[in-house]
């Protein structure tokens, strides 16, 4: 009898125990993405006895300085999953402390030592790391010299700042430790780790049923979702872009051959081949920015957003000086609004049009775009004098085109915010005059949908909203694919039908 119910219960335990120990395996091996920031403390670069501090001094660049330190920073992939190039939205990057300027960045090792990640000055006190793919336990150790007219710790956690955005790592986990981390001691596995060896052996065909049972469960509670992006109740107005100038004729005809090639291969379905073009061609012309400006716009037109941005980010250094380039980046992070980082790509986008306005003030194109990009993110009020700078520049340059881009969106804000009406009709006006005689129809149809938003929004009679809708129509005549001139026209004909 004795022996009968104690086989029974330790086959119940046993069982529990894989229960158990089925379910640890399964939340450990569960696919997870996680990095590591592990800060070690930062050491002096001199040590001085308090009896003689004021004999020694440390100088950097000919500066008296009270304090040097160096700080050791460890890198790791601690998830199960790798971190790829493509996963970074925004690079790993590090801000000190204001009066703790960096003197030197390194990567001082890595394992494995061919990882390839490198560490770059952004700023006198910031830090930026390259992108770099991170397969599970990877890591990389950083090093940091600083130079400091304060005693106080380069630790300082208040404004000591990790900063990134990486797809799938909810948080970067920031580690201070107080001596340099330890590898993990397995010795004492040995004499345990045996015996959880035979029981697990035994118990391997309940744990793998189990196992399955849980999996499934997860992919069934999980399910698959998705969130549908609201539609505007106005469509925002397209952005002229700049027509950059003309390639070689050797390196147009290549990309005239490309894009035939690109088209066929999308036709067929097949994205890789494309892009493999596209990137090949830039390989071996990387000096040719007509080149990248494609590669962008394929990017674009096929909505891979962050491969756009990427490719942008890998080229910052060779054509930083170069206006056209921010204007692909002001571009691309317009692209992101409604992605759930609008007020990010704001930023960015603004920073880049900005950025196109210091190196070429005196282009006029350079202020329509910074004024339009102020009016894609929902800010009329500050785009009407960035665009307002662009007309007398066109106007000295004798650039009849942006003169009438710059009056055409001035309308439109001026509608939008409903001030200077004179100069709104004007303007919208002086569009359709200007288009009429050149019958372009695109162009044409955006000075009749701009006068006609300009009816609308200043609108005091019915036969006002009458007229306004007159305009709307012969907009969508001109060019019946523009589906802002659809909604303006739904938006004013429920105003007449009131």
């Amino acid at each position: 009898m004795f022996r009968k119910y104690f086989w029974q219960l330790l086959g119940t335990i046993l069982a529990i125990g894989a229960i158990f120990a089925t379910y640890d395996v399964f939340y450990r091996t569960r696919p997870s993405k996680a990095l590591n920031v592990v800060l070690q403390p930062p050491v002096s670069l001199v040590e001085i006895r308090p009896e003689v501090a004021a004999d020694i001094e440390i100088r950097y660049k000919g500066h008296s300085v009270p304090n040097a330190s160096v700080l050791q920073v460890r890198i790791e992939n601690a998830g199960n999953q790798p971190i790829s190039k493509d996963d970074y939205f925004r690079p790993l990057s590090f801000s000190f402390p204001a009066e703790h300027e960096l003197a030197d960045v390194a990567v001082a090792s890595s394992d494995p030592s061919n990882l390839g990640m490198q560490v770059t000055k952004s700023g006198k006190a910031q830090a930026e790391v390259s992108r770099t793919l991170l397969n599970p336990q990877d890591s990389a150790l950083l090093r940091f010299i600083t130079i400091s007219s304060s005693k106080k710790s380069v630790l300082d956690l208040d404004r000591f700042a990790v900063d990134g955005r990486i797809e799938g790592v909810k948080e970067i986990n920031k580690v201070v430790t107080a001596t340099a981390p330890a590898k993990t001691d397995t010795q004492w596995l040995s004499g345990w780790g045996a015996l959880a060896a035979v029981l697990g052996a035994s118990l391997s065909a309940l744990s793998s049923v189990i196992v399955e049972f849980l999996t499934r469960w997860r992919r069934r509670r999980l399910g698959a979702g998705g969130q549908k992006m609201s539609q505007q109740q106005l469509t925002p107005r397209k952005y002229e872009e700049p027509k950059p100038e003309k390639a070689e004729p050797a390196i147009s005809q290549l990309i005239n051959d490309t894009e035939k090639s690109v088209a066929e291969d999308l036709q067929r379905g097949d994205f890789e081949a494309a892009e493999t073009k596209w990137t090949t061609l830039l390989t071996n012309f990387p000096e040719e920015f007509q080149i990248v400006d494609k590669v962008f716009s394929f990017y674009i037109q096929q909505q891979r957003i962050k491969n756009a941005l990427n490719l942008l980010l890998g080229l910052e250094n060779r054509f930083y000086d170069l206006s056209e380039f921010h204007r692909l980046v002001a571009i691309a992070y317009m692209k992101l609004k409604g992605k759930g980082i609008d007020e990010e790509a704001k930023n960015h986008a603004l920073k880049a049009a900005q950025k196109c306005v210091e190196i070429d003030g005196q282009n006029p194109r350079w202020h329509i775009l910074l004024g339009y990009v102020y009016y894609w993110f929902g800010e009329v009020k500050p785009a009407i004098p960035a665009t307002e700078k662009a007309l007398p520049l066109s106007e000295s340059a004798h650039d009849e085109n942006s003169i009438i881009v710059s009056k055409n969106n001035l309308a439109f804000y001026y509608a939008l915010a409903k001030q200077k009406k004179d100069k709104a009709f004007e303007y919208a006006n002086d569009g359709i005059a200007f288009y009429t005689p050149n019958s372009d129809k695109k162009n044409l149809a955006l000075s009749y949908d701009t006068l006609g938003f300009v009816q609308w929004k200043f609108s005091t009679t019915k036969d006002n909203l009458i007229e306004a809708r007159s305009n709307f129509l012969k907009a969508i005549e001109l060019d019946p694919e523009e589906e802002g001139y659809l909604e303006h026209l739904r938006s004013v004909q429920i105003e007449i039908n009131k």
